[in-house]
């Protein structure tokens, strides 16, 4: 179902500086008109235009147009100079006729000034004019800004100092953000900011370019980041790392197809494993950590809906043994080690889970299967017990980001587009993540260092089995900086007895009362039959050292060969499905975050939409293309567009 059209208004500013301006010019109209009276008449009509740029408090018109009654002395000198004079006194600024209509009873009058008194029209002194409207209009007429210019007199940066009263309303954040938005819709380039409320400044400048991938770092663990578990940068070159210790302890990240969202969990496995703590991964689609499953540390990737729900009955037994030692063995939280347990296409699993629960539901059970309340009460609780939930889904998901579940799922990390829909649940703010380019993987939008969400680029972490078959060598170097210093978890499987295991025979080898639940509960971990046998690297780097030598003209032995293993094929993926409606017809001033316009034949989608300040009836409008290739346009409120918007159902 195509979205319906939105029927707001364009983004109002923080105080209303262009009313303001408007408003001095209207009284500076009257003033003229009550001290020509007098001398003119009545009837006399003032009209002023060509308005002096960066004048507000004292404004001044370029141009007086002066309409009087056929009685006035238009003959007399004298009266000219007392024409001249009024106006001078009511503007400060000397004036002279330009040309006067006697027989229209009109008198035309410019400033009389030198040549070097001229307002400089220059591309740069228009576009401080403009930006002075903008930052005047956003944060209050006694706002001032500093400009800093590049080298093709493009502007760079803009550092603004606001009034104290400006200051209280930028408290919340999300007015922060509107700022910014319409500083991006209205100014040439995509702009972001950085506030100190406390001494009422803000810096905004161009954002910089990322850089198309970023290769997962090698694994160098220090007393001071043991906890932070690293996935991202940001436009800013920050780190983003999920911090263990911190008040979000348990996180989720969605993506669509070919946004990089595995790649992300790979690496997430990779950083724990690295710092020898144990991974257990769901893994509902069978092949997306397929090349992690003889991993070091990795202790067990679940496939089976059954070995899925014991996997997690399992952490929720842990969890409440580490609560007993807490209470009554005197543990402490520090003496737990981190565990990962990793739920993949979380809503998969669930459908899965539900399916099942339909036809092993025993009587007198509850009407959902019980592993929910597990899940719910990890959520809540396993961070004192040092264990961590990490959600990933294709798209966020309305019954997961809800309620209690959503609000300990505090790291986010969203990969690719968002609809607005997607947006709000994801970030609470219809506008995030809606304009991300597609056509680059692992661009998203994640949980800043600040705690606010921020555009970042994940990094590149190699899946092993496909290294195994692509052998690049820059892979099998990320891969080695990876790879675990020792093993101290090995792998294990989760054995489920069936109804005919001596378990549930009473001593006179009767049936008792098995159901398929109390049979998952009651799940032993068992040794895996390959225990021993972890992936090395071995191989791999022995092909990473020969390319190496290659490289360096040591040798000319060609590089090796991809191997065909069968068991190695890579699986294809699909498209990436368009998730946006029909074609539809929408006014300028109703566009939105989001929406897809036709910019020159391509596509591209709508970043910010918001009423020009400085040019009344106007529509400003920052565009960003799925190559991240950005761009303004300038259209009027009323003109029409064909708009293609993201279905509700997309998230």
């Amino acid at each position: 179902m195509v979205g319906a059209v939105a029927c707001v208004a364009p983004p109002l500013a923080v105080v209303g500086f262009a009313q303001w301006r408007g408003a001095k010019r209207r009284q500076l109209r009257s003033d003229l008109v009550e001290g020509l009276v007098p001398l003119m008449g009545i009837g006399v009509e003032v009209r002023c235009s060509r308005w002096a740029k960066r004048e507000y408090i004292h404004p001044r018109p370029g141009r007086i147009e002066v309409r009087y009654a056929a009685a006035s002395r238009d003959w007399d000198p004298k009266w000219m100079q007392q024409l001249t004079a009024t106006v001078e006194a009511r503007v400060g600024v000397d004036y002279k006729v330009e040309k006067h209509q006697s027989a229209r009873k009109r008198v035309y009058l410019i400033p009389d000034i030198s040549e070097e008194e001229i307002t400089d029209d220059s591309p740069r002194a228009a576009l401080a004019y403009k930006a002075d409207v903008v930052i005047r209009e956003l944060l209050g007429k006694e706002s001032s800004a500093t400009y800093s210019w590049g080298e093709d007199d493009s502007l760079s940066s803009i550092q603004v100092e606001f009034p104290n009263e400006i200051a209280v309303k930028l408290v919340s954040r999300m007015k922060r953000q509107s700022v910014e938005r319409v500083v991006t819709g209205t100014l040439p380039g995509r702009w972001r900011s950085s506030w100190d409320i406390e001494n009422s400044t803000a810096n905004f400048r161009l954002r910089t370019e990322f850089p198309a991938a970023v290769p997962h770092p090698k694994i160098n663990v220090t007393d001071e980041n043991r906890y932070l578990i690293p996935s991202a940068v940001t436009e800013d070159g920050d780190t983003v790392f999920w911090d263990l210790r911190s008040t979000d302890p348990h996180g989720l990240t969605t993506g669509r197809t070919g946004t990089g969202k595995t790649v992300v969990l790979l690496g997430t496995c990779m950083e724990f494993a690295g710092r020898n703590w144990a991974v257990w991964v769901a893994d509902p689609k069978r092949v997306e950590f397929l090349g992690i499953r003889k991993w070091p540390n990795v202790q067990v990737v679940a496939t089976t809906v059954e070995d899925q729900i014991a996997m997690i009955w399992d952490a929720f037994e842990l969890m409440e043994h580490r609560y007993r030692l807490i209470e009554t063995a005197g543990a402490d939280e520090d003496d737990f080690e981190p565990l990962l347990v990793l739920a993949d296409e979380y809503t998969e699993f669930r459908s899965a889970v539900n399916a099942w629960w339909s036809e092993n539901k025993h009587k007198g059970a509850p009407s959902k299967c019980p592993i929910f309340n597990a899940v719910g009460s990890l959520a809540r609780l396993a961070r004192k017990a040092r264990i961590h939930l990490r959600f990933g889904m294709q798209r966020p998901d309305a019954e997961l980001l809800s309620g209690e579940v959503r609000d300990n799922l505090g790291d986010r990390h969203s990969l690719g587009r968002l609809s607005p829909q997607g947006a709000q649940m994801m970030w609470e703010a219809a506008y995030i993540g809606t304009s991300v380019p597609r056509k680059i993987p692992g661009r998203g939008t994640a949980t800043g260092p600040d705690g606010q969400p921020a555009e970042a680029q994940a990094y590149w972490t190699p899946d092993p089995r496909k290294v195994a078959r692509s052998r690049k060598a820059g892979d099998i170097e990320i891969l080695e900086g990876l790879y675990p210093t020792s093993t101290t978890h090995k792998r294990f499987t989760y054995e489920i007895e069936d109804e005919d295991s001596p378990t549930w025979l009473d001593d006179n080898d009767k049936p008792t009362l098995y159901t398929p639940w109390a049979a998952i509960t009651q799940a032993r971990r068992v040794p895996s039959p390959d225990a021993d046998q972890h992936l090395t690297l071995d191989e791999l780097l022995d092909d990473l050292s020969s390319a190496r030598e290659a490289a360096a003209g040591e040798t000319s032995a060609p590089a090796p060969e991809p191997r065909e293993d069968r068991h190695l094929q890579l699986v294809r993926e699909d498209e990436e499905p368009d998730d946006y409606g029909l074609v539809q017809t929408v006014c300028a001033d109703r566009l939105r975050p989001g929406d897809l316009i036709d910019v020159d034949g391509d596509w591209v989608v709508v970043e910010e939409a918001v009423a020009d300040p400085d040019e009344e009836g106007m529509i400003s409008i920052a565009w960003r293309s799925d190559d991240d290739d950005a761009g303004e346009l300038a259209l009027t409120a009323d003109d029409m567009l064909e708009v293609r918007r993201m279905t509700e159902e997309s998230d």
